[in-house]
């Protein structure tokens, strides 16, 4: 399976970027579970770019963007986060990116997964996380 990673450097792919974060799926297991605005995304995308701390990857299969993978840089390890483009999900294209992710940029990572999600469990586990910490809503997953 052809999986590459782009560093998202502007807001040029915004609209795939909005796409898959304002889903209705999405936003049910987000922390923020509220829709939003375009504007809104880009407001935050921007902000989003002008830090170091955070780095958001395009995942593209065949030169198509499928989704995307956020690094969220913390003094002790990354969080990460992930999203598929609703024609992509189910075909296992998580696990692959996910799983190939850690493997090409090695590194202590985290996940925060809603205890409902149970496709971003699954693809958490796949790519060799283990459940960390529980919480009422909230599981902890690390590598």
């Amino acid at each position: 399976m052809s999986i590459s990673f782009q560093k998202l450097k502007n807001s040029k792919n915004a609209l795939d970027l909005y796409e898959v974060n304002n889903d209705t799926l999405s936003r049910k297991f987000s922390t923020n579970n509220k829709k939003f605005s375009y504007k809104s995304h880009l407001l935050w995308l921007e902000k989003i770019l002008k830090k170091r701390s955070q780095i958001i990857y395009l995942v593209k299969f065949k030169k198509n963007i499928i989704g995307f993978i956020r690094v969220n840089k913390k003094k002790s390890h990354k969080e990460l986060s992930w999203g598929l483009k609703k024609k992509f999900r189910g075909k296992n294209y998580g696990k692959k990116m996910l799983k190939l992710f850690v493997k090409k940029y090695r590194s202590k990572y985290k996940a925060k997964i809603n205890n409902r999600n149970f496709p971003s469990i699954k693809i958490c586990i796949h790519a060799g996380f283990t459940l960390s910490a529980q919480r009422i809503k909230f599981n902890y997953y690390k590598n």
